[in-house]
């Protein structure tokens, strides 16, 4: 992977999924300084720097969304970052879906906020899982790594369902 497609690398960052939103923001801060177009008064170099800080500000994005942080890591990998779901997982996923569309459809308050704060702390614990499978493991575990960025993809499209009440 190369410099232009590693937002680790655009950045100067280490390559670990546990990396700080405060230090991704911090490493822009410190970047896009470095590379400001309107400093520039060549109208060459203006247009470098433009291209230069639009691509710090895309790999910042890139890293400041733990799913597309996690499919940067697989890829350097050499990993596939979207295996098919198991049917186990599924079958879970639409149980909660159901649940979520029930709570929705009565309105009921106390319901829905009993699902958003059920999938946020899934996905919190599954984020933990996320950084401790990528950054502590002992290797081989990039398929394991991959299906847990699959089921992140799962839960967050029901939590973004279940936050629509």
């Amino acid at each position: 992977m190369s410099v232009v497609d590693d937002p680790f690398a655009r950045l100067g960052l280490p390559r670990r999924f546990g990396v700080r939103d405060a230090e991704i923001r911090e490493r822009l801060r410190v970047m896009l300084a470095g590379v400001h177009p309107d400093r520039e008064p060549d109208p060459v170099r203006r247009a470098m720097t433009l291209r230069d800080s639009a691509a710090i500000s895309a790999a910042a994005r890139r890293l400041l969304d733990p799913r597309d942080r996690a499919e940067s890591l697989l890829r350097a990998a050499g990993v596939e970052p979207a295996p098919p779901p198991p049917p186990s997982l599924l079958l879970e996923m639409l149980e909660w879906t159901e649940r979520v569309d029930e709570a929705l459809a009565t309105k009921d308050a106390s319901a829905i906020d009993a699902c958003i704060a059920e999938v946020r702390a899934r996905r919190e614990n599954l984020l933990g899982r996320m950084e401790e499978s990528f950054d502590h493991a002992e290797g081989g575990e990039g398929v394991a790594a991959a299906e847990m960025l699959t089921e992140l993809r799962l839960v967050d499209r029901l939590l973004e369902r279940a936050l629509r009440a």
